[in-house]
């Protein structure tokens, strides 16, 4: 049995190393002048080449512990939900140590907010889209649509190379418990190419949550995208805030209540 599992577990490493260095050839290719940030990249990651591979590769463990986070963070909402609101900066400091996880403040905020049309970018493993989906279940209430491209190269910051990758034969939001998919509408694509349309078609939105590439170019124009379909107190949210200035510029540019939670952007539009 253990001789089996090894094997298994060689033969994914070798698929998803295989898969690593295809796309990141095709990135390099596409992109030279990003050869010193590869570079860097591996130099970082060298040390680190067990942990990195384990946690790409090994998941069934983490499938079963981020099922127990979703029960985990269901009780926290019932013993302290009621005091939280999602409008005033005092109920998320008082969160900041509570949740464990900064994505456990997306339902928190699902919960209190009860949307109709919940709208992300971004999925990888489904660590987001999961609590959003048991908020929107527990609320009885809700759709999410998310749009995910899985397996990318992009640098952020000070051109540092970042990877989105998925283990191997795992699909975006492997994590998602099933019974938690019939609220839940998938599209596999470019954010460019499928976010116009899907806003498009679905007129308005309640909450919008970025967490797709963390690059300048791609968070302003998500950001410009979903604004105008955001409903009046919407929430537009965005995670890894600091890997750029995009959401520091679009709080300037339209003066907006906010609040920074363990570095999600929490914007509340007003108008």
């Amino acid at each position: 049995m253990r001789q089996n599992n090894i094997i298994k577990y060689l033969k994914r490493t070798a698929l998803w190393f295989y898969l690593l260095i295809g796309s990141l050839i095709r990135y390099w290719l596409n992109h030279p002048f990003e050869t010193p940030a590869i570079i860097r990249f591996f130099l970082k990651k060298a040390v680190y080449i067990p942990k990195f591979t384990k946690r790409n590769v090994l998941t069934e463990k983490e499938q079963f512990n981020f099922e127990e986070n979703l029960d985990r963070v269901t009780h926290l909402y019932q013993k302290y939900g009621n005091k939280f609101n999602a409008k005033y900066k005092d109920s998320y400091t008082k969160l900041d140590k509570l949740l464990t996880d900064k994505e456990q403040i997306l339902y928190f905020q699902i919960r209190k907010y009860r949307p109709s049309i919940v709208l992300e970018t971004g999925v990888a493993a489904g660590v987001s889209s999961g609590y959003i989906l048991r908020a929107l279940k527990d609320n009885h209430k809700g759709k999410l649509y998310s749009i995910d491209l899985p397996f990318q190269w992009y640098t952020y910051g000070n051109h540092e190379l970042h990877l989105d990758s998925l283990p191997p034969g795992r699909n975006s939001g492997y994590l998602v418990p099933d019974d938690l998919k019939t609220r839940w509408h998938l599209l596999i694509g470019d954010t460019y190419q499928l976010l116009p349309k899907l806003l498009q078609q679905l007129k308005t939105v309640d909450v919008f949550f970025h967490d797709s590439e963390h690059t300048y170019k791609t968070m302003t124009f998500e950001y410009n995208q979903a604004w105008p379909h955001i409903k009046k107190n919407g929430l537009l949210l965005s995670d890894d805030i600091d890997f750029n200035h995009a959401f520091n510029k679009f709080i300037k540019k339209h003066s907006p209540k906010y609040f920074v939670f363990k570095n999600i952007g929490v914007i509340i539009k007003s108008k």
